[in-house]
């Protein structure tokens, strides 16, 4: 390793190679192996340390709370993907409550029932599903108030087999001896 910050890697001479990953694991072991600076992803940040996809489910707090886990066992400079816990809407599946309610991809949640964004009291709410959403949603320049009456608590996507033959996925996931 050798001490420099991203800056001094940068303004040097060639290229750097910055590996990815999404636990202090991966990190640690591409210092390891001799890389200058590592870059923490957002995508592996949901799917390995979450065990979610990266469509704006976790909060801010949580990558926080991942790269320092990743900086408590590591010294090379980090890049950090954290677009994610903002309030982007990043996804809304056709015909779904969200859909129907007008809600579209860029859109941004500012506020839930009355009190500012924060995905984890989002995520309660959902849980515990107490009231209806009443969410504050700006797309551009227009402010609106959307209300959502959804049951059924957190959802994440999952495969379902189609189908009694063997497909690609049954190819994919079998073990190899």
């Amino acid at each position: 390793m050798s001490g420099k910050t991203l800056s001094q890697l940068l303004a040097g001479e060639g290229i750097i190679v910055v590996p990815g990953g999404g636990t202090a694991l991966e990190l640690r072991l591409a210092e390891s192996a001799g890389f200058e600076a590592g870059y923490v992803s957002g995508y592996a940040t949901a799917a390995a340390v979450y065990g979610v996809p990266d469509v704006g489910l976790i909060a801010f707090n949580e990558v926080e709370a991942n790269v320092r886990a990743i900086r408590a066992v590591t010294s090379i400079p980090l890049i950090v993907d954290c677009d994610t816990g903002y309030g982007d809407v990043g996804n809304v599946i056709w015909d779904s409550l969200a859909f129907e309610a007008g809600l579209a991809k860029g859109n941004k949640i500012l506020a839930v029932n009355g009190r500012g964004y924060d995905a984890d009291a989002l995520k309660k709410l959902i849980k515990t599903k107490s009231t209806p959403l009443k969410l504050l949603v700006k797309a551009g320049d227009v402010f609106r108030t959307v209300e959502i009456d959804y049951v059924g608590g957190l959802n994440y996507p999952t495969l379902e087999k189609i189908g009694k033959d063997e497909g690609w996925l049954d190819i994919l996931l079998t073990p190899r001896g």
